[in-house]
């Protein structure tokens, strides 16, 4: 048994700290991931934030063209003559 005994000890003498060091490393790449999923994740938030801020403004400005050049107005006017004609045919 006195060889299995060395064999074991040789093992953990060779093996043990480098399986250690390699678990060291893989938290540290971990760590590294953790903190690049949340940076993205934030970044998406505020691009999501932004579209929405954009998406708000382009919507004021569209209603406040269709307001200053009257074109709600216009079209009904439009339609309100084409309805006789249409009566017609």
């Amino acid at each position: 048994m006195g060889a299995v005994e060395d064999v074991r000890k040789l093992l953990q003498d060779l093996v043990t700290p480098d399986l250690r060091a390699l678990a060291v490393r893989v938290e540290a790449l971990e760590k590294k991931i953790d903190t690049g999923f949340a940076e993205v994740k934030e970044t998406i938030s505020e691009m999501k934030q932004s579209i929405a801020t954009s998406d708000d403004r382009a919507e004021r400005r569209h209603t406040a063209l269709l307001v200053t050049l009257h074109l709600e107005e216009r079209v009904k006017r439009l339609e309100e003559r084409a309805a006789p004609h249409e009566q017609r045919t």
